[in-house]
Formats: structure tokens, C-alpha cells, sequence
């Protein structure tokens, strides 16, 4: 974004085109929604026809590329502009905390979801990612 956008430092983070009508948030979100969701539902569509492991780790990639969009949509239309701030626990009400805990959570679940899928003990993915959430 240095190269499109030289002002990409002062509009914010991860924000080109804040002056246009869909800014480079909003188009990551587009972007995201219709190839992660595309591909989500046709590994999803294979998956059910033969149920193997590949399958799963694409249907979770793909998930995860929905996700990241929808974080695209927080941080440039939801949250504050510098939404780091905004979003520092030591900082939320207790029910906010707890959501934003619960929102990391879901969206750094990829993680060990491929650890179980490539053998690594349940209990041991489960611990390491309720911490790194946290650390989130």
C-alpha cells in the first residue's frame, strides 16, 4: 500500500482511498466475502463428496479469508479510527473485553484447527490457542 497510496501512514491503519466511496477496507471486505465465501462453499461442496482431510484445511482457510474481511470491515467502519486503541482490554467494560476475547478467539481459530488436522494433540492446539487469543 506504500506504492498505491503514499498517504496510507496518515489515514489510518491498513487504509488507502479513505476519501473515495469504497475505501480499501471496504473493498478488502467485498474482496474477501465473495472469494473466501466462493471458496468455502466449493470445498464444502467436494468435502461432502469424498471427506478428506485436504478438504477441511481448504474449508478453513477459506473461513478464515470470510473472517478476515469482516475484520477489514471493524477496523475501517465500526471501530475508531485508531481502532488498537479502541480495543485494549485493560481499556473496554468487562462485556466488551470478554467480546473482543471471544471475537480473536474465533478469528485465530485456523491456527490450531490445522494443528488437529495434521496431528497435533487436541488438548495441547486448545491450550495454545486460548492463550495466543489472549495475547491477541
Amino acid at each position: 500500500s506504500r506504492l498505491s497510496s503514499p498517504s496510507w501512514f496518515q489515514q489510518g491503519f491498513c487504509n488507502s482511498w479513505a476519501d473515495h466511496f469504497l475505501d480499501s477496507h471496504a473493498l478488502c471486505f467485498l474482496g474477501d466475502l465473495l472469494g473466501g465465501g466462493a471458496l468455502l462453499l466449493e470445498n464444502l461442496r467436494r468435502y461432502k463428496r469424498n471427506s478428506d482431510t485436504k478438504l477441511k484445511v481448504a474449508m478453513a482457510v477459506s473461513a478464515f479469508t470470510v473472517l478476515h474481511g469482516f475484520g477489514h470491515m471493524m477496523i475501517g467502519h465500526v471501530l475508531d479510527r485508531d481502532f488498537m486503541a479502541s480495543v485494549r482490554p485493560t481499556k473496554l467494560p468487562g462485556w466488551k473485553a470478554v467480546l473482543y476475547y471471544v471475537s480473536s478467539a474465533v478469528f485465530l481459530a485456523i491456527g490450531p484447527f490445522l494443528g488437529y488436522c495434521n496431528g497435533v494433540n487436541r488438548h495441547a492446539c486448545v491450550v495454545a490457542h486460548l492463550i495466543a487469543a489472549w495475547a491477541f
